[in-house]
């Protein structure tokens, strides 16, 4: 049976949520005012996550802020694929916050972001979760989370390479939008199983449960906000533990595509800013800070 989401709903579960937080922890007092988030809901949309970008085109628009919908005709990924998905059964996500650093201090964000969702699977009960670089959570070796992350600078003049260079006391603002889309309830029925390209997976087909939306549109908010506060005091390296007991690729044979030319190799991790360690046949190793990975082999042992 279908339920729906729920602003209200929404809300109830994050005032729970903040209601166990401990008191005395960092977190506490803006946790609290997690609870009038601006949250807002379409039956349809193209994409969440380009709706919610041109909605920040007026600076006055007050951040954080979350943008749901009950289906997307043009949801997008990393890469600029398409995100396929049923109505009213899975979680289509976005969510705008300001962030006070340069940009390179955010390299790893969408790793980072692919960690809140793969913690928030296992605190629900999900076995084996892994993420899988760069954008992407894996259930039982199959594709069921996907993350995109923009970021538009906000009121400077400063060029990209002075942004890079940046001192702590140069930082700006940057808004930042954070898209998740989560199979929750989804089957592989109504042909939507020949619209996807790839191995997939929900909730639903692991435990044979259906979940409750809300309360993981709930539970997601809150994480990310708590996440993102030590992100932006840490960076990425802060991380990278949690990234290496769930790392998808590693010591697995892959191809991957960036900047137009075609890498293969095996993968030797991250490092300290996200990029993926890649190994080619000669030991060479070379960082790449994005790609598509294309092929993927276990390694031979």
């Amino acid at each position: 049976m279908l339920s729906y989401l729920d602003p209200d709903h929404i809300k109830h579960h994050i005032a729970n949520l903040c209601a166990h937080s401990h008191p005395y922890s960092q977190h506490f007092q803006h946790l609290q005012h997690l609870q009038n988030i601006f949250i807002e809901i379409f039956p349809e949309i193209d994409s969440t996550h380009l709706a919610l970008m041109k909605s920040l085109s007026c600076k006055d628009t007050p951040l954080p802020r979350v943008l749901l919908a009950e289906f997307q005709k043009a949801g997008i990924g990393q890469m600029q694929k398409k995100w396929c998905g049923s109505a009213a059964e899975n979680l289509y996500f976005s969510y705008a916050c300001a962030l006070s650093k340069n940009l390179m201090q955010l390299e790893g964000l969408s790793l980072v972001i692919g960690l809140v969702v793969a913690n928030i699977l296992e605190e629900i009960g999900v076995d084996d979760v892994r993420v899988k670089w760069p954008n992407d959570v894996y259930c039982q070796g199959k594709k069921i989370a996907g993350i995109l992350v923009n970021t538009e600078l906000v009121n400077t003049e400063m060029d990209d390479a002075k942004i890079n260079n940046a001192k702590t006391s140069d930082l700006r603002t940057i808004r930042t939008v954070i898209s998740v889309g989560l199979n929750i309830n989804m089957m592989p029925v109504n042909g939507n199983e020949a619209r996807i390209d790839q191995p997939w997976t929900s909730l639903r087909l692991i435990s044979g449960k259906i979940y409750d939306r809300n309360l993981i549109a709930a539970s997601l908010i809150v994480e990310l906000y708590k996440t993102l506060e030590a992100f932006k005091a840490h960076g990425f390296s802060y991380f990278i533990s949690q990234w290496q007991a769930r790392d998808w690729l590693r010591q697995k044979y892959v191809q991957l595509e960036s900047g137009g030319k075609v890498y293969a190799g095996l993968v030797a991790g991250v490092n300290m800013r996200g990029h993926l360690l890649l190994q080619d046949d000669a030991g060479n190793v070379r960082a790449h800070a994005s790609g598509n990975i294309q092929a993927v082999t276990p390694a031979l042992i």
